[in-house]
């Protein structure tokens, strides 16, 4: 097995990577165990000045990074930049924070008394996925890291390069002792850091299938574990919805990263009352949207692997096939790669399992129309999926009723589903486990002591 670099605009061959050996997977573990004995004593202060110079790091290679971003994995170079940005004030939101772990609590017991303190975990390993490469790395390992904890990354074997980087910036950045590393691992290595007593935790993004694994070689040996998994996202209109402000948010939920994220709008509910318009809404914003190359201006880029645009092009199919119609789809597409997927736009009438059950993981469109609420939101709560809800009315007792009963982990109300460093991001059944971001992010690799005094 090799890490392989891969352009998926053109397909080419950037560059090979040799798995790393037992040995120098073991030596950056003990490493970074016996950092972390230290680093979690180092004064919170200090560690928002190391995290500060990171920032400014990523700040003044940005450009190199987003190229590197958008090379691996595809995506449009404007979009591989404001992923930059988004890990600056990633950095900005943790370094303004006053501490990095909760306070004590004190608890009186009549002549007694209880304090409940708050410690770090240890060594962290995160696994990471391709689809925003720097993003999801650092979203976990800034928070991880402030805590008090150090982290070990095993990123997705097709983004290796930008893995290499993000372990570079960190030991430029100068921190007070080694808090980064990053390994290229297989799954046996992984299996087996998984089970090492030096690991005391594991944090995954990517598939629902991917998860169930890793969480049952982790509880297997009794690790903490945080999952950000798969999400099949309903966009829900509804007839006092803003449709003009609502057709710009959902073609950039769905078009943005080549429709390649878990928070995307997949599933796009509409009132009946405004099915119709905003269709034709959608048909005619729709046909002026292009893909190519990364770097060539396009709106969409290619899928980042063959196999993953294989796969969303049967998807489609069997949709079809199902009784899908396909109102739409743009043609227009590169030859140089077969990474490359036509967006389309779908019509959903009946019911139909590949759009109902499964994730596709490209600009796919399905429009359903709906007309009874609590029909609707029991139709949504039966799916195994509960990450985000995009939901579009200035109805208030209709928010009430959808934030108590829709059965997921975030709902926006009149914006598309995105991840901000100050607010906690998860899901709920298979859509994951845990929090990232904002303080609650940050407290989940933690745990409690009681200290008794009488």
């Amino acid at each position: 097995m090799e890490y392989q670099s891969i352009n998926p605009s053109d397909g080419s061959l950037l560059e090979t990577f040799d798995l790393s050996s037992d040995v120098e997977v073991e030596e950056k573990l003990i490493a970074l165990y016996q950092a972390q004995l230290t680093w979690k004593n180092i004064m919170y202060a200090d560690r928002a000045s190391a995290l500060q110079r990171l920032s400014l790091l990523l700040t003044e290679d940005l450009e190199r990074c987003a190229r590197i971003i958008s090379m691996e994995m595809g995506k449009p170079l404007p979009e591989a930049k404001a992923e930059m940005h988004k890990c600056v004030s990633l950095c900005a939101y943790y370094s303004a924070l006053n501490g990095g772990l909760p306070e004590d609590k004190e608890i009186s017991l009549n002549q007694s008394k209880a304090i409940i303190r708050a410690f770090p975990l240890g060594v962290i390993l995160g696994i990471m996925p391709w689809n925003f490469p720097f993003w999801q790395a650092l979203r976990f390992a800034i928070p991880t890291i402030m805590a008090g904890n150090t982290v070990l990354l095993k990123h997705a074997p097709n983004v290796p390069q930008c893995a290499l980087m993000i372990e570079q910036l960190f030991e430029k950045a100068a921190f007070p002792i080694p808090v980064f590393a990053n390994v290229f691992a297989s799954h046996q290595q992984v299996e087996t850091l998984l089970a090492h007593r030096k690991i005391s935790g594991v944090s995954l993004t990517g598939s629902t299938a991917a998860g169930s694994t890793v969480a049952a070689l982790a509880g297997k040996s009794l690790k903490k574990f945080v999952m950000e998994l798969g999400g099949n996202d309903p966009f829900i209109l509804f007839e006092d919805a803003q449709l003009s402000s609502a057709l710009k948010a959902l073609i950039q939920s769905r078009a943005r990263n080549a429709g390649q994220s878990c928070v995307a709008a997949k599933r796009v509910f509409i009132h009946k009352s405004v099915y119709e318009q905003f269709k034709a809404m959608l048909l005619s914003a729709f046909q002026h949207l292009r893909v190519g190359d990364a770097f060539s201006g396009a709106d969409i880029g290619p899928l980042a692997r063959v196999d993953l645009a294989e796969k969303a092009r049967a998807q489609v199919a069997n949709a079809i096939q199902e009784g899908a119609v396909l109102l739409a789809e743009i043609a227009d597409i590169p030859t140089s790669s077969s990474c490359y997927f036509k967006p389309c736009i779908l019509e959903v009438k009946e019911e139909n399992s590949v759009i109902e059950k499964e994730e596709i993981f490209a600009p796919v469109f399905s429009l359903i129309p709906f007309e009874n609420t609590t029909a609707l939101l029991a139709k949504i709560n039966s799916g195994d999926y509960g990450l985000g809800a995009s939901v579009w009315t200035d109805d208030e007792r209709l928010k009430a009723m959808i934030s108590e009963e829709l059965a997921c982990g975030m709902i926006y109300y009149n914006e598309m589903v995105y991840s901000d460093p100050a607010i906690p991001f998860g899901g709920m059944k298979k859509s994951g486990v845990g929090k990232e971001l904002g303080e609650l992010g940050m407290h989940e690799f933690i745990q409690y002591k009681t200290i008794y005094h009488k």
